[in-house]
């Protein structure tokens, strides 16, 4: 490799010097980028995990253990914001709270008759119910100390070194760790039955080395991980948004169009779809065969869930250019397009139970 690094370095006799550095300007810079992915983010549909025909109008129990109240208010929240159950309030319900969902039977039987007919007699589907199991964050601090011989070169540690050359370094870590468990379950307050149940926990591990950089707190760390924790749950039960990443193609930069596809990759990455989209174009206004433009294209329809333009223009640049990349491209526009048609689903099996979520 270095002696072709040298050889190229070499101006053949038959170009000029100042032709030559141009050529070699062009030909490193496109080895520099020739590995960069080109990702950019959008939102998709994605149909609940646990499918419950039937269960449109759900009441949510403060939970039990520590910040309970808190993760029962956030789920309320999620859940009504998913815009596909009917939330009901349930203070009507008195003062009754669960009992530890990691007793053997889960609810206390009294309190869940309880709970249970007052659900019955508000008319609710499903009633939500479950612990916070764990919510902690720690700090742990130690120092490791390190030996040499010859001059010592500070770092991130600190050193002093003796007349003998003799010099030892010391590193101060701070190691902060977080975890939050959620335990829940639904239950039909006609039979009693637990028609789901799961168990959510989600983990956070930083270190900070002398001070350097920065940790969020430890309270960022706890709501960071309850959030996360309660979106788990909620996209259990109900269709929801998630963020997928998708690999955007470039042109190589001698093709008809390349500018514009470039153009649009860096707009699509800021969230400038409509920008993105006009460079495409432009690109197959100049070039109708640039697959990348069309391949771009069809994530955009993607993106915008007209899965039926996206696929015809994926197979477009597939046949233009068959590659790995377009292929895996069009098994994933298939796989959010089965996503989307099942949530579809999911919201029309309710639609004649409840228009939209309400508060009651």
């Amino acid at each position: 490799m270095a002696k072709g690094l040298l050889s190229l370095a070499q101006t053949p006799h038959w170009m000029s010097p100042s032709s030559y550095r141009r050529l070699l300007a062009v030909l490193m810079c496109t080895i520099a980028f020739s590995g960069c992915q080109h990702c950019c983010h959008y939102q998709a549909q994605a149909p609940a995990r646990v499918p419950l025909p039937g269960v449109s109008r759900v009441a949510i129990i403060d939970f039990g253990g520590e910040h309970g109240e808190a993760v029962a208010a956030a789920v309320s929240a999620r859940l009504f914001n998913a815009d596909f159950h009917t939330v009901v309030d349930s203070s009507q319900f008195g003062t009754v709270r669960t009992a530890s969902l990691t007793a053997p039977e889960g609810v206390d039987v009294q309190n869940s008759d309880v709970i249970l007919a007052a659900a019955r007699e508000a008319g609710v589907d499903g009633v939500l119910m479950g612990e916070v199991i764990d919510y902690r964050c720690e700090d742990e601090r130690f120092t490791s100390t390190h030996f040499g011989f010859g001059q010592g070169v500070e770092g991130n540690g600190r050193y002093q070194a003796s007349a003998m050359g003799v010099h030892f370094s010391s590193e101060d870590t701070l190691v902060r760790e977080g975890t939050v468990t959620v335990a829940y379950k639904l239950v039909d307050p006609v039979t009693g039955e637990v028609v789901a149940t799961d168990r959510v926990s989600r983990n956070f591990e930083g270190r900070l080395i002398n001070n350097n950089g920065t940790l969020p707190s430890q309270g960022e760390v706890l709501d960071n991980l309850l959030n996360e924790c309660t979106s788990e749950i909620v996209s259990a039960l109900a269709p929801h948004e998630v963020d997928v990443q998708v690999r955007l193609a470039t042109s190589s930069w001698w093709r008809s169009g390349a500018r514009s596809v470039r153009r649009g990759v860096s707009a699509a990455k800021r969230g400038e779809w409509d920008e993105a989209e006009a460079a495409w174009n432009e690109s197959l206004a100049v070039n109708p065969d640039n697959d990348a433009a069309l391949f771009n294209l069809a994530w955009l329809a993607a993106r915008d869930r007209d899965f039926a333009t996206a696929e015809d223009l994926a197979m477009q640049a597939l046949s233009l250019h068959h590659s790995d990349e377009y292929t895996e491209g069009l098994e994933e526009i298939r796989r959010q397009r089965d996503l989307y048609v099942e949530a579809q689903k999911q919201r029309e099996s309710l639609a004649p139970l409840a228009t939209a979520s309400t508060f009651y």
